[in-house]
C-alpha cells in the first residue's frame, strides 16, 4: 500500500512540475491582483455550472439565461489575461480527469455482489 502512495507522491510531483500547471499558476498569479476581477470570474464559474447542471438534467433554460452567461463570459475573455487563465485551468482539469479517469478505467471497482 505504501508503494501505491509514493507513486501517487510521484504522480502529483509530475503534474506540479509540468508546463500545464506551471502555466496555469502563472495566468492565475496575473488576475489574482485584481479583487473585482476575480469575483467577476467566480461569478461567471457560478452561472457556467449552473447553466451545465441545467441542461444535463434536460431542464428548459431561458435563452435570455443562456444569454446572460454567454455575455459574462464575452466580457471576460476581452481581457487577454482572463482569457489565458480560463484556458490554461481548462487544460490542467482536463489533464487530472483523463487521468482519473484512466485510473477508473483500468482499475474496475463492480460494487454488485
Amino acid at each position: 500500500m505504501e508503494k501505491l502512495f509514493e507513486l501517487s507522491d510521484n504522480l502529483t510531483n509530475a503534474i506540479k512540475s509540468s508546463k500545464c500547471y506551471n502555466d496555469y499558476l502563472m495566468s492565475k498569479e496575473r488576475i489574482k491582483k485584481d479583487i473585482d476581477l476575480c469575483r467577476e470570474i467566480n461569478e461567471f464559474k457560478k452561472l457556467h455550472i449552473d447553466l451545465k447542471k441545467k441542461k444535463n438534467n434536460g431542464e428548459n433554460i431561458s435563452f435570455d439565461y443562456e444569454k446572460t452567461v454567454s455575455k459574462k463570459y464575452y466580457n471576460l475573455i476581452l481581457n487577454e489575461d482572463v482569457k489565458t487563465f480560463l484556458v490554461n485551468e481548462q487544460i490542467l482539469v482536463k489533464l487530472i480527469g483523463d487521468i482519473y479517469n484512466h485510473i477508473t478505467t483500468e482499475c474496475i471497482l463492480d460494487l454488485d455482489i
